[in-house]
């Protein structure tokens, strides 16, 4: 692939990065690839970005695309990105690209390859590595950004407009991460995990990621059923530290539990807060100051069927 592609557009092999998406085990059909790289080759342009999302769609229902301005130094500066993956999400991407979910990013900046990959990778921590649909992970996630240096902006870490990147570029990922969970493979509902409050961003992120991927508290979600006793048993299997009858949770902001124990608050005022398409899941831990965010969804009939007939 690398070849063919370097062939097309008139550049070395090593230039070129492949990220695949598909069945696993099975080998690629050359002769469709092929093809297929001759003729994307021959309709490039210049506004081919929203083109590109649409043609990487799989099982994504929308094209997932994103782009901003801002200006640097008094010159203006272009971030874009295209990005794909709804199911098998949930990504812990590295420095090293570790592809179920593939996002490809560019920018007219100048940037040193270190200092690039930096921003990637620290980026990435705060946005696709806190999404999760369905708790799987794909080993071929894959996440790169390309930058040509035509707005004749150098970016020198540590500068104002390091910074000012930095923030645009997380703004972009965070827009396609939320894109991701909003189209999951059957979801119905966009949910927010928020724990504050814990003794070490460890255990907060511990008690995030045990309630996001919890398929007992993903169902209740949603059939609307507002059974805190869910939650609270995620919390106790994460292993992490802490004391349960210090910990308040809400639904917004609605309490379902205080010190542990139930809050009073009517189950039908709860569930009328699941019926909404997002909503918050707050976890105050009231046991420190760390905190830890992870956006996910529900799972429903559709994500079973999605999965159980993706072959067959």
């Amino acid at each position: 692939m690398c070849r063919l592609t370097a062939a097309a557009l008139g550049i070395a092999p090593e230039a070129v990065l492949v990220a695949s998406t598909g069945r696993i085990g099975v080998q690629m059909p050359m002769d469709m690839i092929a093809a297929g790289i001759a003729k994307a080759a021959a309709a490039l342009s210049a506004d081919g970005g929203n083109l590109a999302a649409q043609a990487m769609m799989t099982t994504d229902t929308v094209p997932k695309a994103a782009a901003l301005e801002l200006s640097l130094g008094g010159r203006k500066v272009t971030i874009g990105a295209v990005c794909k993956g709804v199911g098998m999400i949930d990504p812990a991407m590295v420095k090293v690209p570790h592809a179920t979910m593939i996002c490809a990013i560019a920018t007219d900046v100048e940037c040193d390859n270190r200092l690039l990959e930096t921003l990637l990778a620290d980026n990435a921590d705060c946005s696709f590595n806190r999404i999760t649909v369905d708790g799987d992970m794909s080993t071929n996630d894959t996440c790169v950004i390309f930058a040509n240096g035509r707005s004749g902006v150098e970016l020198k870490a540590g500068t104002a407009e390091c910074a000012a990147f930095r923030e645009a570029l997380l703004a972009v990922m965070q827009k396609l991460a939320r894109a991701q969970v909003m189209d999951g493979e059957g979801a119905t509902k966009f949910v927010a995990v928020e724990i504050a409050g814990a003794p070490t961003e460890a255990d907060a992120r511990l008690c995030a990621e045990a309630v996001a991927n919890s398929l007992l508290c993903k169902t209740a979600w949603f059939g609307c059923d507002p059974n805190w006793g869910r939650l609270v048993a995620a919390l106790g299997y994460s292993k992490a530290v802490f004391d349960p009858d210090k910990v308040d949770i809400y639904y917004d902001d609605k309490p379902v539990v205080t010190k542990g124990s139930d809050s009073g608050v009517p189950e039908s005022e709860l569930a009328a807060i699941l019926k909404q398409r997002e909503f918050k899941i707050r976890v105050f831990m009231n046991q420190g100051d760390a905190s830890y965010w992870v956006w996910t969804s529900d799972i429903s009939y559709e994500y079973v069927k999605i999965n159980a007939e993706y072959h067959t």
